[in-house]
């Protein structure tokens, strides 16, 4: 890890308005981080450039949000700490924590979507008479029930409470109670 560029990531952090600053995966390369805001600094040292990359991060579960922007701008090194912050501020917060608060806003609802779906599972759950455990899933919420062995009665059902507020219900049985579920269903209007 190079002492230089730690230093100036620890000065542009403290320009930054006393952001921290933790290492990355690359010896050239620091998170300055305040909260939810984390941008990457990555030194160039492979070639006379002598340029800071700055980019943007997001916090976990971005990848589930649909069209997230990232950010990046490039500053000489040489220009020095307080520019490279004055830069940040000017050229990259600004689009920055307009899409990190739209980011953070889907994920919550992904959140709330997901309690939902599990308290549905274990209504369901409940009105079957089984205990559950929710596995939560991006196509949806998957529940696995108490019963096992050989599918007495109705045994074993399976179900996915789907985003959309579907559930999809899986049930392995024997002829005769599958028989009787298939007349239930059909008087179900």
């Amino acid at each position: 890890m190079s002492t230089e560029f730690l230093t100036m990531a620890r000065d542009v952090a403290r320009e930054m308005g006393g952001w921290d600053v933790r290492g990355g995966p690359w010896p050239n390369q620091f998170y300055i981080y305040d909260g939810d805001q984390k941008l990457c600094l990555t030194f160039d040292d492979l070639d006379d450039t002598g340029r800071v990359n700055i980019s943007t991060s997001y916090p976990e579960r971005s990848g589930e949000v649909y069209g997230v922007r990232q950010y990046n701008i490039g500053v000489s090194f040489k220009r020095g700490a307080a520019v490279i912050a004055r830069e940040i501020k000017r050229r990259l917060l600004p689009n920055y924590l307009a899409e990190l608060e739209r980011v953070k806003k889907e994920i919550a609802e992904f959140v709330e979507a997901e309690r939902r779906q599990v308290a549905n599972a274990k209504a369901i759950a409940g009105a079957l008479g089984v205990e559950c455990a929710a596995v939560v899933h991006p196509s949806g919420i998957y529940v696995r029930t108490g019963y096992s062995g050989d599918y007495q009665d109705v045994g074993r059902p399976e179900f996915r409470v789907l985003g959309s507020g579907n559930v999809e219900i899986k049930i392995h049985a024997r002829a005769d109670v599958a028989l009787k579920l298939a007349e239930f269903m059909a008087t179900i209007k």
